[in-house]
């Protein structure tokens, strides 16, 4: 779904919520899921700047 670019933003934050979630199981089993601050706590499009500054930072520790 995300690969739409017509999504509004909020639409977007949505999904990325939605795939966020369904991965929490794996991260977690990876060791990785308490390197993500984003949560329920970021409403709307406030958990898309902090799932991407969580990669961010994800992706500098490599």
């Amino acid at each position: 779904m995300l690969a739409h670019t017509n999504l509004s933003p909020l639409l977007q934050a949505s999904e990325l919520r939605r795939e966020f979630e369904e991965l929490a199981p794996v991260l977690k089993d990876g060791e990785l899921l308490s390197a993500f601050a984003a949560s329920r706590n970021h409403p709307g499009t406030e958990f898309t700047a902090a799932l991407f500054g969580d990669l961010e930072s994800l992706f500098a520790r490599l």
